[in-house]
């Protein structure tokens, strides 16, 4: 008696304190009187309260992961609980940009709660991802029908307001949105964030200028404004307003990414080199090799593509190359595993550096150098087919190497009517749900373009370019250019593929989708209890039902050739060659069966078999389809002498834009051609080559695949400096060789290349070169502190 007991807080109040320490930028407080009120717990109500409250917390700092699992929680007590939903739903949107998921959510909760405001403004922002404004407008207005004050609705009206460049509806949004609270950010950065999606790079600035202008305080704000100084390359402004939010908010990753990774850390490390109209930021490191092989090429880039479109960018353009992917991500969207190889924000160019992993930088580089012009032309608003197909052709039109090639995957596309429409084409790129759907579009927005320009030429696709710049829908710029609907050009497009691709109408080779389809309609029994089986998996099991099912009149034609091609793989994966044999013949014997997986696999069973008929059915093979992969292999691995050689691995190259090793053999193939003997015991190798130009122009084509890939290894240098010695330019080749003898990491490979630039200086009659080459070539040098390049295997590595 007499003694004052002050009672332990209850669960709701501690969320309650929990949630305005959040609200008050506390994060880490918030996360610890949350992990206070878990202990508390004695209801499912008070789990639900807390593990709400702990989404949300996670949620706003970009944590998806663990606001996931809270959010799953909630909706595992109370499936209706909108907070729960509406954070699922942003982690859809935001982390897994899953429109397709969001809206099957949405439609799930709408059908319980069909006029919760809540759920109709994030409906709106769906209509958003779908490029649909109004329905996106529809959805808004249904929710401030329902609730006139509701804030995220207002946002998106907005927002919506803002993208249609309507001028008089966004005043009077925003007046709306003023008279609840003139002090709240929110329209703002929601704005710049759906014109950053739709790459309005300029005007993403103005909004979140004005966002600050109304709460200075705002980290989101402050943070979005950082990165997007970044992006038109003013690091300055950019590093302000990051340390503005980082100071404000030390919890959202994001900033902390760019803070961390690349102000405080690589960019120190990064010089910008200046060019005469593009400038180039790269490690210190791979400063020399980038600057003799980027630097030049970005400004012919520049040149090319300035003439081509008859303008010329605002400045500042430059581009960054990243020695590490995650330091590329990081720059690019403030996370660490993006997966492009470059990316184009109008002024600013970020991408992988290939002493990463290889790639065709020039290729690459120059598609994003395209997209500067179009972005610049149109201040961002050019659909994203148009610009991707386009810069794609770019790429081609500047070295035919450059093509991109799936027609088979194309054609497959055309044949199930899955090919993307004009009107819709955007949709293709951003709810791809995996890489393959993205290559997809890429390559079908690659060949409508090439159709555009060739029925109707460049000037026409430019103009469309242009025309965007009015902010009109593109099915409209379509009519007005072309004279033609888009539903018309669709499928014009589509006749001019299906005589493109006409050769792959007569090559039998069916998916197991196609299999069981055909299986599943046979009047076969067997073939019937196939498809089930193939359903379930392998094919082991019904080897003996596809043998009986094969005989003539057991199953309809086509039927009876998917039996026979499933044999066929399955003899072919056990090496039963006379199986194989069978199984092969009979599919090139049977009308609409041959193909050039049967004609391959009936080649390699008369080899292994030693009968004659092997060089008719590859031939066959390479006539049906020239460019498939398997065939040049087999083509080169069986040619019988060095020019065919050299010609299989040339059509390789041409099909294949990053490949190292191709590039490395044909290289040494056409040097072992052009000296035999070696430069020391043949300097004069090349007064006898006069015969041998396809060798010289190999060995050129090589080293151009090299520098393309792999500007800054050993391996290009030396090939550069030969290619160099082969067309007689032997001086050049001097100043070449000590680079390829500096970057190489072995002892023995430095040796070879003093010994031959000593034959060079000889050649040239440098003695003081000559004699400092010859004493390298005797000693054996300790091993370089260069780096190996990665990415390369050991048998093509110097």
């Amino acid at each position: 008696p007499g003694v004052l007991f002050t009672p332990l807080p209850s669960v709701v109040d501690l969320v309650a304190v929990a949630q305005s320490l959040a609200l008050n930028g506390y994060f880490k407080d918030a996360n610890q009187v949350l992990a206070d009120a878990n202990e508390a717990i004695g209801t499912r109500s008070e789990r639900k309260r807390v593990e709400r409250a702990w989404g949300t917390v996670f949620l706003s700092k970009y944590n998806f992961k663990e606001a996931d699992i809270a959010f799953r929680k909630v909706l595992a007590i109370d499936p209706t609980d909108i907070d729960a939903i509406a954070g699922m739903l942003r982690i859809d949107l935001d982390s897994d940009r899953d429109p397709r998921k969001a809206k099957k959510r949405l439609l799930a909760a709408l059908k319980r709660r069909p006029n919760q405001p809540m759920l109709l403004s994030l409906r709106a922002e769906v209509a958003l991802h779908d490029e649909d404004l109004q329905a996106a407008l529809k959805w808004t207005r249904q929710a401030l029908k329902v609730a006139p004050s509701h804030r995220h609705a207002l946002a998106i009206e907005y927002t919506i307001f803002c993208l249609l460049d309507d001028r008089r509806s966004l005043k009077r949004a925003i007046a709306k949105y003023s008279k609840l609270n003139p002090s709240d950010a929110r329209p703002h950065v929601i704005a710049a964030h759906y014109l950053e999606v739709a790459h309005r790079y300029d005007r993403v600035v103005t909004e979140l200028k004005t966002a600050l202008k109304r709460n200075m305080e705002s980290a989101t704000a402050h943070a979005a404004l950082g990165m997007s100084y970044a992006r038109l390359a003013d690091d300055v402004r950019a590093f302000k307003h990051l340390e503005i939010a980082f100071r404000l908010d030390p919890f959202n990753v994001r900033t902390a990414n760019v803070l961390n990774v690349l102000y405080d850390g690589v960019l120190k490390h990064m010089p910008v080199l200046k060019g005469r109209v593009v400038d180039l930021r790269v490690h210190r490191r791979h400063k020399l090799a980038m600057q003799r092989t980027l630097l030049p090429f970005l400004q012919e880039s520049y040149d090319i593509l300035s003439k081509k479109y008859a303008m010329r960018p605002r400045p500042p353009l430059r581009v960054e190359v990243f020695p590490t992917t995650e330091q590329f991500s990081v720059r690019t969207v403030g996370l660490p595993a993006l997966g492009a190889h470059a990316v184009c924000f109008g002024h600013l160019i970020t991408s992988r550096s290939p002493t990463d992993k290889a790639f065709n930088w020039k290729m690459v580089l120059h598609h994003e150098m395209a997209h500067v012009f179009h972005l610049q032309a149109t201040e961002g608003r050019v659909p994203r087919w148009l610009t991707e197909g386009l810069a794609m052709m770019e790429s081609a039109w500047l070295n035919p190497r450059y093509h991109m090639r799936a027609y088979r995957r194309l054609y497959r596309r055309m044949k199930a009517n899955k090919l993307s429409k004009i009107r819709t084409f955007n949709l293709a790129f951003s709810q791809a749900r995996s890489m393959r759907e993205i290559a997809d579009a890429y390559y079908q927005a690659m060949m409508l373009t090439a159709y555009l320009n060739e029925a109707y030429g460049f000037d026409k696709l430019r103009k469309l370019v242009f025309a965007h710049k009015s902010a009109k829908p593109t099915a409209i710029l379509v009519t007005k250019v072309y004279g033609r609907s888009p539903e018309r050009i669709d499928e014009e497009f589509r006749q001019w593929l299906r005589t493109k691709l006409v050769r792959y109408a007569d090559d039998f080779r069916p998916s197991r989708k196609h299999i069981r389809a055909l299986w599943s309609k046979s009047k076969s029994k067997d073939l019937n209890s196939a498809a089930a089986a193939l359903q379930r998996g392998g094919v082991k099991g019904i080897i003996e039902q596809l043998r009986r099912a094969v005989t003539p009149g057991k199953a309809e034609p086509k039927a009876r050739c998917a039996a026979q091609f499933v044999l066929m793989e399955h003899a072919l994966a056990n090496q039963d060659w006379r199986a194989a044999l069978r199984a092969s013949r009979a599919l090139c014997q049977q009308r609409g069966c041959d193909g050039v997986k049967q004609r391959l696999v009936m080649a390699k069973a008369l080899k292994k078999l030693g009968k004659p008929g092997t060089d008719v059915h590859l031939k066959a093979a390479l006539n049906k389809d020239p460019e498939d992969p398997s065939t040049l292999a087999l083509a080169r691995q069986w040619a019988s002498t060095d020019a065919d050689k050299a010609r299989w691995l040339r059509q390789t190259i041409m099909i294949s834009p990053n490949d190292v090793g191709s590039a490395i053999r044909l290289a040494t193939l056409s040097w072992k051609q052009l000296w035999p003997n070696g430069l020391r015991n043949d300097p004069q190798g090349t007064k006898r080559s006069s015969m041998r130009k396809s060798a010289i122009d190999d060995l050129q084509f090589a080293a151009n695949q090299l520098e393309e890939t792999t500007p800054h290894t050993a391996n290009q240098a030396l090939w550069e400096a030969r290619a160099l010695v082969a067309q007689g330019r032997w001086r050049a080749a001097s100043l070449v060789y000590p680079l390829a003898a500096d970057r190489s990491v072995r002892a023995e490979m430095r040796q070879l290349i003093w010994c031959e630039l000593a034959d060079v200086a000889a050649h040239i009659k440098n003695a003081a070169l000559k004699e400092r080459a010859a004493r390298k070539c005797r000693n054996r040098a300790q091993p370089s502190s260069a780096k190996q390049s990665p990415g390369l295997p050991e048998s093509v590595r110097l």
